[in-house]
């Protein structure tokens, strides 16, 4: 069981540039992801998509019965919500995409490492397959080879 705010595609969109950006370890301690006056989204997202935060934040708000006010950016936020984000990235769940977060890393470079490792997990299972059909291919030659010796004796003692 794994915690989004340990994997490393938790990501904060930036209000301006609308760019996926990492979440240091005091946001994600706190929940305090961001703020309605610039900066960051107040509620972070899954860079994968494996989740909807926003969702989960969302049942947890009605659940409490808390009424969000408008934001100035439009958006309607509780001014509960870094506690219900806290509670839903510290939820206990199965990822099978779950990454360590690395501090510095953004969730894009978090995904090329995950890319890079699937890379070479897959070149080392070719280089295994590669040595089975080697050795394969040595033990046939070699048995093949005695055949065609035998045969050669066969045939020159006049065995047809």
């Amino acid at each position: 069981m794994v915690r989004c705010s340990e994997c490393g595609f938790l990501a904060a969109r930036d209000w301006e540039t609308r760019e996926f950006v990492e979440i240091d370890d005091k946001k994600r301690d706190s929940g305090k992801i961001g703020s309605d006056f610039g900066g960051l989204e107040p509620i972070p997202v899954c860079f994968i998509n494996c989740f909807n935060i926003k969702e989960e934040v969302e049942v947890l708000r009605k659940a409490a019965h808390d009424e969000p006010t408008q934001n100035s950016y439009g958006q309607h936020i509780s001014p509960h919500w870094g506690n219900y984000v806290k509670q839903v990235l510290n939820t206990e769940r199965e990822c099978e995409y779950f990454i360590e977060w690395q501090q510095g890393f953004t969730p894009k470079e978090h995904r090329e490492m995950m890319d890079r490792q699937f890379m070479m997990k897959m070149e080392e299972e070719r280089r295994r397959n590669d040595r089975k059909w080697r050795i394969i291919e040595i033990v046939l030659i070699v048995v093949l080879s005695g055949l065609f010796t035998l045969l050669g004796a066969f045939i020159s003692r006049g065995g047809f």
